[in-house]
């Protein structure tokens, strides 16, 4: 049977009426087979929820998947609210896929909040030796893309340009412990997808 794929998809994200700005997303998530075995190695994946609110302000907020070998437990952490717990993984996907995000530091829309929201892995939580891979690696990709609030998965346009270059590391000395060599082929294949994206990039 072929290994699950990995993907990330917003199928809707509508504004919720409140004192503050208050987003409700509905995802389709699959992990694919590393990002969870990570998880289940106990390692925290954090995806990153960013809102650019049509007055132009930007809400950032994680939602962050852990697993604990030691009490077989999932635990789901939105924001800085309290981690809820969740006995099975697909319990702790369904209720990361029907998230619902406050800011109750930011300030009441004047009129409705609008905009557009995007979800991705976000790889600077990741131990440095995956850091690389999340970059580079299909099997780590996770990023729904710009999609407009209050609409069917519709994609936003992002202007060509806008988004931060990707930066890519090379793992530091010492950083591919037996542990991370399980999660990720080798160091030596993450410098080579290193070299082959830094020679696609500067061919003519």
């Amino acid at each position: 049977m072929p290994a699950a794929t990995q993907s990330l998809r917003i199928e809707r994200a509508d504004e919720v009426a409140a004192t503050t700005p208050t987003l409700q997303l509905a995802l389709a998530v699959q992990l694919g087979e590393r990002a969870t075995a990570a998880l289940d190695a106990g390692l925290m994946l954090a995806f990153e929820v960013e809102w650019r609110l049509a007055d132009g302000r930007r809400l950032r907020q994680h939602l962050v998947l852990r697993y604990s070998p030691l009490l077989r437990s999932y635990e789901l952490a939105i924001g800085d609210a309290q981690p809820q717990p969740h006995a099975l993984r697909n319990h702790l996907l369904a209720a990361m896929e029907n998230a619902r995000l406050r800011w109750p530091q930011a300030r009441v829309c004047v009129n409705a909040c609008g905009g557009e929201v995007r979800v991705r892995l976000d790889p600077a939580a990741l131990p440095a030796p995956l850091r690389l891979p999340a970059l580079v690696d299909g099997d780590w990709r996770f990023d729904s893309g710009w999609v407009v609030v209050g609409h069917e998965g519709t994609q936003a346009g992002v202007p060509p340009g806008s988004e931060s270059p990707v930066r890519l590391l090379a793992p530091a000395p010492g950083s591919c412990t037996p542990a991370s060599r399980a999660l990720v082929p080798s160091c030596s294949h993450a410098l080579r997808a290193v070299a082959h994206v830094a020679a696609r990039r500067g061919a003519p």
